[in-house]
């Protein structure tokens, strides 16, 4: 091989580790290059000694940038793993505290699992009463999932892929067995609800037929209130009339003491339909809130 040849291999070696397409560089490959060229200049001889020094020097300096890059990949690729590991350590952890306490688990297997008896079923209610420690448990066991979810979708750009499988995998059976908990949780809720429901019942009942008597007064109060508002509006349309009327006799008055005098009358008319008018609001408003009750 000439001189010539062997700076194109050159050339062509600093342009493939250069290339800014190649992100994700082919090291095989390119060491593959590296110990052609190598093994190349044993046998090529270049015009003076000069040249040769120069080529290989430019052959050495490419040759230690790619050591340097490949060792910081290196580098980067362990502590991405590094990095990846940690986060699923992390998440493992969030699953843990996902899963239910074994004691209290088969606990509320066994009383699942049909033939309750009296004192296990006073004993589920005390639970789902003001002490529902299932309840409180599934709470915690959820929001340790929520946060599980929400820190993996918050670094799942910071594992890699095998770590990312796992934990995703990690969390798909933990939320499997927490949705079974709370639906066996929601069934027993479901009939210990049904039982108190019915209990509840007489006192509905009575309620109901007290609400049907409340209603029947407030519907005789609406009806009052809508008299009140009626006679209001007569006598306001009526005062208004007159005070058209009085406004006629205003503007045609031949003289200033008459003028002066209906001017009066004016003001006493005016008084009576602001009195009328407040009235007939306050009514309004009591037949307004009565009519929403009612509704209610």
């Amino acid at each position: 091989m000439d001189s010539g040849q062997l700076d194109k291999m050159i050339d062509q070696l600093e342009r493939q580790f250069a290339s800014p397409w190649s992100a994700k560089r082919d090291w095989k490959a390119l060491w593959a290059v590296i110990r052609e060229i190598s093994a190349n200049f044993k046998e090529t001889r270049y015009p003076t000694r000069d040249e040769r020094d120069a080529a290989w020097a430019r052959f050495q300096l490419t040759v230690n940038n790619i050591k340097e890059v490949q060792t910081s990949e290196y580098e980067e690729r362990n502590a991405h793993r590094e990095q990846s590991a940690s986060h699923l350590a992390r998440i493992r952890h969030f699953a843990e505290a996902a899963e239910p306490d074994n004691a209290f688990g088969e606990l509320l297997v066994h009383l699942a699992t049909g033939g309750v008896s009296l004192i296990a079923k006073l004993a589920i209610e005390a639970l789902l009463g003001k002490s529902d420690e299932e309840f409180q448990q599934l709470r915690a066991r959820s929001e340790a999932m929520k946060s599980a979810w929400e820190y993996l979708s918050d670094h799942k750009t910071q594992m890699i892929g095998s770590d990312k499988a796992a934990a995703y995998s990690i969390l798909e059976k933990t939320k499997g067995r927490l949705d079974t908990d709370w639906n066996h949780w929601k069934v027993r809720r479901q009939e210990i609800v049904a039982d108190r429901n019915r209990e509840h019942q007489a006192r509905r009942d009575a309620r109901e037929a007290n609400q049907r008597e409340w209603r029947a007064r407030q519907t005789e109060f609406i009806k009052r209130l809508e008299g009140a508002e009626y006679k209001l509006e007569a006598a306001l349309s009526h005062r208004e009339e007159h005070l058209a009327k009085l406004i006629g006799q205003y503007e045609s008055a031949r003289s200033d003491e008459f003028r002066e005098r209906v001017e009066g009358w004016m003001s006493e008319e005016r008084a009576n339909i602001n009195s009328i008018e407040t009235k007939l609001g306050d009514v309004r408003a009591k037949l307004s809130e009565a009519r929403l009750r009612l509704d209610n």
